[in-house]
């Protein structure tokens, strides 16, 4: 913790004068997790899983996702990987919440 602290420490000069920074993780992550969710609904509906199935393929898929996630940071994003990274949790955290409480529904009835 203590390192990720510090590395975000180091850009945070850069993030603060350039505040689209903020909006280009968030688009970008957000694009990652959708389209990691549309092709784990895709591949629940082709194995025949049941919902309950496909939503522990779906959430799996969204919540251990890092080595992919640190790869595309590093190509992305260069010197504000930390910040990227660091981000990642808080913005991953609201999205399992959103497909658990207002997708689950719509999957649901999908699968």
């Amino acid at each position: 913790m203590i390192i990720v602290f510090i590395s975000v420490a180091k850009v945070s000069k850069n993030v603060i004068e350039h505040p689209a920074v903020f909006l280009l993780v968030f688009a970008s992550l957000m694009a990652y997790y959708l389209i990691q969710t549309i092709l784990s609904v895709l591949a629940a509906k082709l194995l025949k899983f049941k919902y309950e199935e496909g939503m522990i393929l779906i959430l799996g898929a969204t919540a251990s996702s890092q080595a992919i996630s640190l790869s595309i940071a590093a190509t992305m994003f260069g010197n504000l990987t930390v910040f990227a990274l660091s981000f990642k949790p808080m913005l991953q955290v609201g999205y399992i919440m959103l497909l658990i409480y207002i997708f689950g529904p719509i999957i649901k009835k999908y699968l």
